[in-house]
């Protein structure tokens, strides 16, 4: 769906800035960013070439050039000739997240998630992040017999 929403559609909606970005299969025709960490890409196209790329190392039609590691270049490492996928994969990784349907909330159990947690001076309390999921186990009593 958030593909098919026009730009404006979604400038308007938002609260914060809207990015515009350059979409890599529209020869750099600028867009509303709308996918990747921090709305990098404005189409799911660009998006899956830019992971495919820099996650898995993997050039395309879109991207021809290997990253570097560290400044240096690692074309002496890499046998296979850029790009190495025809453009096909990054296309079927798009085309797959299209088909993927977006998952449902999580509906918590307790009412008092809605409610809030207020504090006596009646703000909103935030609740308390534990790094344990399990209690403490009990230290063995020196007493007792084995």
């Amino acid at each position: 769906m958030t593909r098919t929403l026009p730009g404006a559609c979604v400038a308007l909606s938002m609260r914060g800035t809207a990015l515009v970005v350059g979409v890599l299969v529209a020869n750099g025709h600028a867009r509303i960013g709308r996918f990747g960490w921090k709305s990098q890409h404005a189409s799911l196209e660009s998006f899956a070439v830019d992971a495919y790329l820099n996650e898995m190392g993997i050039t395309t039609p879109l991207l021809p050039d290997e990253n570097t590691s560290s400044g240096r270049d690692v074309s002496a490492f890499d046998p296979v000739p850029d790009p190495e996928d025809d453009g096909q994969d990054a296309l079927a990784f798009a085309n797959f997240m299209r088909a993927t349907k977006k998952t449902r909330p999580v509906v918590p159990s307790r009412p008092r998630y809605w409610r809030g947690n207020r504090s006596s001076s009646g703000r909103a309390a935030r609740p308390a992040i534990s790094r344990r999921s399990r209690p403490r186990p009990r230290a063995r009593s020196s007493t007792a017999a084995n």
